[in-house]
């Protein structure tokens, strides 16, 4: 499907999601699409409640990077999937926009723009899931933004407070917990961010390494994700 037949199959998708006609929205995906979801996967999505349209609009754009449009394409993993044994890992939905607020993630855009709003000193829990390369930060203990002197949204406990983002980040992701790794970063005065590597909560529960401490093998890797989401400098504090 190229061409204008690719612009009216995506104006017709609008159309469907904008009038929440999904029924409508998969029988046409179903005639004239031939990816991984076809149209039964949305026609379920209809059925459910709430937050159907935002659902059906991550699953297509899940379908429409990751296999080819249109009769006799064929299908391709999505690049953000990565196999595991013989399955393949599906792409994490969007997070709530109440739980982007404060976050440092790669399953957002503008990390670097919230991180703006905090200072020197403040520190952020954080979890990071290898298998998937999906992190997940939020601010912690008396960290407060620059311009507002109470609680910031999405703010955690200094200690035990990496449990609640790791629950949040499994459940965007879809995987269990044992499989995750925490960290804290703290905000330095030239605006860098220096990474320590201690959580009890997060790393016990670690099904391939002991201790409380992330492997060192790992860290070089967190610190690069980290960089990536923030635009600032990472190094290890440790």
């Amino acid at each position: 499907m190229v061409g204008n037949r690719l612009a009216q199959f995506v104006r017709d998708i609008a159309e469907g999601l904008r009038s929440r006609q999904i029924p409508r929205l998969a029988s046409h995906l179903n005639k004239t699409y031939r990816g991984p979801i076809g149209g039964d996967g949305l026609q379920a999505v209809g059925r459910g409640a709430g937050d159907a349209d935002a659902s059906a609009a991550e699953q297509l754009k899940h379908a429409m990077e990751g296999g080819q449009a249109g009769h006799g394409g064929a299908e391709q993993p999505d690049p953000g999937s990565r196999p595991v044994g013989s399955s393949v890992i599906p792409p994490a939905p969007l997070l709530s926009p109440r739980d982007v607020e404060n976050a440092l993630t790669n399953l957002a855009m503008s990390s670097a723009d919230r991180l703006r709003a905090f200072g020197p000193g403040s520190g952020f829990s954080g979890v990071y899931h290898p298998g998937t390369g999906k992190m997940l930060a939020y601010p912690s203990g008396d960290t407060r933004t620059l311009d507002f002197p109470g609680e910031p949204a999405n703010l955690v406990s200094r200690y035990g407070g990496h449990v609640d983002v790791e629950d949040k980040l499994l459940r965007a992701i879809n995987r269990s917990r044992g499989e995750s790794v925490g960290f804290s970063a703290v905000l330095r005065e030239d605006g860098s961010l220096g990474c320590r590597w201690t959580s009890r909560s997060v790393n016990l529960e670690n099904h391939d390494f002991d201790g409380p401490y992330v492997p060192e093998h790992l860290r070089p890797e967190i610190m690069r994700v980290m960089q990536e989401i923030t635009a600032r400098r990472v190094e290890s504090d440790i």
